[in-house]
């Protein structure tokens, strides 16, 4: 595997790392009584934010092949 494709791999790594803390969070804070929804919209915020970074990479991947 080229090299450039190896670190676009070890980028994506990181937003879907990124999505999964999010979402894990998201979920612990729903599940608390006292619940601060603006928390919870920032993290869905994030979610997509990395989303996008995420599908990006994969753009660039792509355009490598």
């Amino acid at each position: 595997m080229d090299e450039t494709a190896s670190d676009l791999l070890h980028e994506l790594n990181q937003p879907l790392l990124a999505i999964e803390n999010y979402a894990r969070a998201s979920e612990c804070l729903l599940a608390t009584e006292s619940c601060d929804l603006n928390d919870v919209r920032e993290a869905l915020q994030q979610i997509s934010a990395q989303a996008m970074r995420a599908g990006r990479l994969v753009r660039r991947l792509r355009a490598l092949g």
